[in-house]
C-alpha cells in the first residue's frame, strides 16, 4: 500500500488493530507498519515507546531538535509526559513551528483518525520507514544526514551502482551503503576543511613574518634615507664653500694685478694667509 492510499483509506476512520483498549493512536501506526512498511511482526509498547521499539532495519530515528523539519510520512512520537502514554501520529506537512498530524485519539476520547495542527512541545523524535518514496536518513557521528529521493537515486547511479553493483531498489542494505558513503564523504570533507583551515593559519603566520621583515627593512631604509639626506646637505655645503673659495681666489688675483711695478708678488703661502687672515 502506498502512503497516499493509506491516508485515503484511514483518514476519518476508527481503527482497533489489536482489539485492546479500543481506538488508540498506536492502532493507526500498527496498520501503517503492516500495510505500508510490510512488517508482519507486531510492535509492542505504548505510543511513547515506539521510538525505541521499532526495528532498526525498518525505521530510522531522529531526535527532535529546533532545526529538524519532518517530512510527509514521518511518524511523530511524543514523550510519556504527553498524556501519560505519549502520542504517535503521521506527519502530513510541517515547518519549523508547527505540524499537521494525522492521528487517532488526538483528543484523548478515542475520536476517529483526523488531521490536526500541533507544535513541537514534548515531542521526543521522529521515525521514518526505510525504502519506499520517503528518502532515507543516515547518521554521521552526531550529524543526521538526510538524503532525498533524488539524492539517493543520484548516489545509486554515481557511486553504488557503478562501484558496488547496487540497483537502487535495496532497502536496509542500500541504506547501509548510503551510510558508508556518507561517513567516508563526511570524513573526507572534514579532513579537507581541517587542512584548509590549517593552511589558512600557516598562510597568516607567513604573512605576519613577512610583515615583520618588511617593517624591519622599511626602518633600515628610513635610516639610510636620513643618512643620504645628511650627505646631500654636506655635499651642498662643500660646494658652497668651493664657490666662496673660488670667488676669494679671483679677488686675490685681482689685487695682485693692481700692485705697483717692481713690488714683489705675494707667494702662494702668503696668499693663503691673506685668504684666511692669518699671521705668522
Amino acid at each position: 500500500m502506498t502512503l497516499a492510499q493509506f491516508i485515503a483509506k484511514y483518514n476519518g476512520q476508527s481503527v482497533d488493530f489489536d482489539g485492546i483498549y479500543s481506538y488508540q493512536c498506536k492502532d493507526l501506526f500498527s496498520y501503517f507498519n503492516r500495510d505500508v512498511v510490510g512488517n508482519q511482526t507486531y510492535i509492542y509498547g505504548n505510543a511513547y515507546e515506539m521510538f525505541d521499539n521499532v526495528p532498526d532495519n525498518l525505521y530510522v530515528k531522529v531526535i527532535n531538535t529546533s532545526s529538524f523539519v519532518p517530512q510527509k510520512g514521518d511518524w511523530c512520537i511524543w514523550k510519556q509526559e504527553y498524556g501519560g502514554w505519549g502520542h504517535i501520529g503521521m506527519v502530513i506537512s510541517a515547518n519549523v513551528n508547527t505540524m499537521d498530524i494525522m492521528s487517532q485519539n488526538s483528543e484523548g476520547n478515542q475520536n476517529p483518525v483526523n488531521i490536526k495542527e500541533y507544535n513541537y512541545n514534548k515531542v521526543k523524535g521522529f521515525i521514518r520507514m526505510i525504502g519506499g518514496n520517503m528518502g532515507k536518513i543516515v547518521w554521521n557521528g552526531d550529524v543526521a544526514v538526510i538524503f532525498t529521493d533524488g539524492q539517493v537515486r543520484e548516489m545509486s547511479r554515481d557511486f553504488l551502482q557503478k562501484e558496488r553493483g547496487a540497483t537502487g531498489n535495496e532497502s536496509w542494505g542500500f541504506v547501509q551503503e548510503c551510510e558508508k558513503y556518507a561517513r567516508e564523504k563526511y570524513a573526507s570533507d572534514k579532513t579537507a576543511i581541517e587542512n584548509l583551515v590549517q593552511g589558512s593559519k600557516d598562510k597568516v603566520t607567513e604573512i605576519n613574518l613577512l610583515k615583520k621583515k618588511n617593517e624591519a627593512q622599511l626602518a633600515e631604509y628610513n635610516k639610510q634615507v636620513i643618512k643620504n639626506n645628511e650627505l646631500i646637505e654636506m655635499d651642498k655645503n662643500l660646494r658652497d664653500e668651493i664657490v666662496d673659495l673660488r670667488l676669494e681666489l679671483s679677488e686675490c688675483k685681482a689685487k695682485l694685478a693692481e700692485k705697483p711695478t717692481g713690488e714683489q708678488p705675494c707667494t702662494f703661502i702668503e696668499w693663503i694667509k691673506q685668504l684666511f687672515n692669518r699671521k705668522d
